[in-house]
This record gives C-alpha cells, sequence and structure tokens, in this order.
C-alpha cells in the first residue's frame, strides 16, 4: 500500500466520522455560524459546532436562521407548526412542512421556542418522618419496665400537606400496670397559596389506667402558615371539632362541640445536628367551659447522621373533666432512639 493511499483512507474516515453541520445562524455583525440548532428556548439558541462544541447564542442577536430536519416551531401565539426553517427568495424566514414544501412565512419576532426540550418530570413527594422508640428494665429490688414508641409522618407538596402520628406508653411495677396509652392522628391541609390553608384533622386516645376507653375527636378550620424554611417552620390553626369521650363506666361518657387552637414549632438550632419540636392543641368546649382538653409535645433531638438520633422530650395532657378518681394532668417522659426516613 502506497503513501497516497495511506492519504486518501485516512482523509475518508476522517470526513466520514466528522459530524454533519447543515444549520447556520446569522447575527447581526454580519457572522455566519454552522452547527446543529439544538433547541431554542427563553431567549437563547443552543448550536452544536464543530469547532466550540455547544454555543449559546441571544435570540435577539440574531436576524437569520436555518435548518435541515424538521423541529416543532413553537410560535408567540401559541401555535406550534412542525417543519424546517429556511431563508425565502426575499430574505424573509419560512417554515417548510411536510412532502409538499407548504411554506409559512414568519418573523423572527414571532418565534418564541425550537424543539424546547421537555420538562423534567416532577419527582412525587414522599414521606417522611421519624420512629422514636425507648426501653427501660430495672430487675432486683424493684421489677420495672418503661417503653415508649412514637412515629411522625409527612408528605408535603405545593397545595397538599398529610401528617400522620401515632404512640403507644407502657410501664410495669412490680408486675402491676401503671400505664397503657395509645394514640393515632391524621391531618390534612390544603394551600390556598403559600401560607393561607384550610385543615381536616381526626385524633384517637385510649388510656386503660385512667380508664378511657376511646377518645374521638374530629374537626375542620383554618391554618396560617407563618414561617417554612430549612431553619424554621410555625404555624398556627383555628377551628371546630367535635369530642367523645367513651369511658369504661358509661356515667362518665360525654361528648361536645369545641374550639380547636393549635400551633406547631420546629427549630434547627444547630443546622441538621440539634432540633426542637414543639406541637400544642388546645380544645375548650363551647356547650361547657368545664369541659376542655390539651396537648402540649415537646421534644429535643440530637441527630447523629441523616438516619439516627437521639431524642428527649415530655407529652403532657390534661383532661379538665375526667373519670371519677382520675388525675386531671397525665405527664410522660421519653428518651429513646430516633430513626428518621
Amino acid at each position: 500500500m502506497n503513501f497516497m493511499r495511506i492519504v486518501f483512507m485516512v482523509g475518508l474516515i476522517t470526513v466520514l466520522a466528522t459530524p454533519a453541520f447543515c444549520d447556520w445562524v446569522e447575527i447581526k455583525d454580519g457572522s455566519r455560524i454552522q452547527g446543529n440548532v439544538v433547541h431554542m428556548k427563553e431567549g437563547a439558541v443552543i448550536l452544536s459546532t464543530a469547532f466550540a462544541g455547544e454555543l449559546e447564542i441571544p435570540w435577539a442577536q440574531i436576524v437569520g436562521i436555518e435548518t435541515d430536519e424538521a423541529k416543532p416551531i413553537h410560535l408567540d401565539d401559541g401555535s406550534v407548526i412542525q417543519g424546517s426553517i429556511e431563508v425565502g427568495e426575499d430574505g424573509q424566514l419560512e417554515v417548510v412542512r411536510g412532502v409538499g414544501k407548504t411554506r409559512f412565512p414568519i418573523t423572527v419576532e414571532e418565534v418564541a421556542a425550537i424543539a424546547p426540550p421537555a420538562p423534567p418530570t416532577p419527582t412525587p413527594p414522599r414521606w417522611k418522618g421519624k420512629v422514636v422508640g425507648s426501653l427501660s428494665v430495672n430487675q432486683g429490688n424493684t421489677e420495672l419496665t418503661n417503653g415508649a414508641l412514637t412515629v411522625d409522618m409527612a408528605r408535603r407538596n405545593e397545595k397538599d400537606r398529610y401528617t400522620v402520628r401515632g404512640g403507644y406508653f407502657f410501664a410495669e411495677n412490680d408486675g402491676n400496670d401503671t400505664r397503657d396509652e395509645q394514640f393515632v392522628s391524621a391531618k390534612y391541609d390544603y394551600f390556598f397559596d403559600k401560607q393561607l390553608y384550610s385543615y381536616f384533622t381526626t385524633r384517637f386516645d385510649r388510656d386503660v389506667i385512667r380508664e378511657l376507653d376511646l377518645r374521638t375527636s374530629a374537626g375542620a378550620g383554618a391554618g396560617y402558615q407563618l414561617w417554612e424554611t430549612e431553619k424554621h417552620k410555625l404555624f398556627g390553626e383555628l377551628g371546630l371539632s367535635y369530642v367523645n369521650e367513651d369511658y369504661q363506666l358509661a356515667t362518665d361518657d360525654q361528648d361536645y362541640i369545641a374550639a380547636r387552637l393549635a400551633s406547631s414549632f420546629d427549630w434547627w438550632i444547630i443546622k441538621d445536628k440539634l432540633q426542637y419540636n414543639q406541637n400544642v392543641e388546645f380544645l375548650p368546649g363551647l356547650q361547657d367551659f368545664q369541659d376542655w382538653y390539651a396537648l402540649f409535645d415537646t421534644m429535643l433531638t440530637w441527630q447523629w447522621n441523616k438516619s439516627w438520633s437521639m431524642n428527649g422530650g415530655v407529652r403532657i395532657g390534661y383532661d379538665n373533666t375526667p373519670a371519677k378518681g382520675q388525675e386531671k394532668e397525665d405527664i410522660e417522659y421519653l428518651l429513646g432512639l430516633g430513626y428518621s426516613f
């Protein structure tokens, strides 16, 4: 194989390997840049070139453009024409469509976008939350067992917020149950804007030691999101709720309509390390002001990493009209290990 044949083959391979750039863009200074028009949107053309890769050319600087392949041409009136762009004999831009080469004259000012990339698929919101558990056992002179498990979950998007909470608390002293309590709550918020929203909520409580078979509350109202940042979250709510309490003795049963006042506050004291959380709910009866119930939850969290944390807090429940012989106030302390998801 002689030298000239080698040169010819190398040149042929180079030509075949080089991409064909059949589009061009002419700018106001008279320069004409050849390449492939990738797309045009938001006031700029992305042109793929052989010498400089992808160039971003402001649409306001373009006086002429031609594309070899048919592309969707979006006009400022909202219409879309599928075709290639050519420059007519009179210098007017034309969109050329289909086999029949139907031509539609357009101006540069009328073009809103050329083959704009599809918008990214939004990531669906996912549930986020935390599970906190604790267990302590003492054996010897005193047989004492304490345990607690709480779950907090929330899912948030632009218009909706779902919140689910639940907990189980128990204690046993020398074989006698001294605490056996469970609760679960669910709430849905619909946001009219970034701050104002309506809510629907329901909650179920059971306390064997205090002879409460089931307390049910359900209500609706309005809320206001005062803060919602990476560091602070604070909202307040006002509404009405129906409260029904079933005790082991039917004579203690009661139900009433109550106002509902609630708030929630989250504060990262040290970002991603130390967090303070507080939830307050107050249900004063509207028919008998002696019928009211209040909850106060506070928690301090030391976050070890993205998943694991140490948590300590206190939960106070106050029932102004408990079953006969029972205390109005109930206090629970929690110190345990948390797992975030």
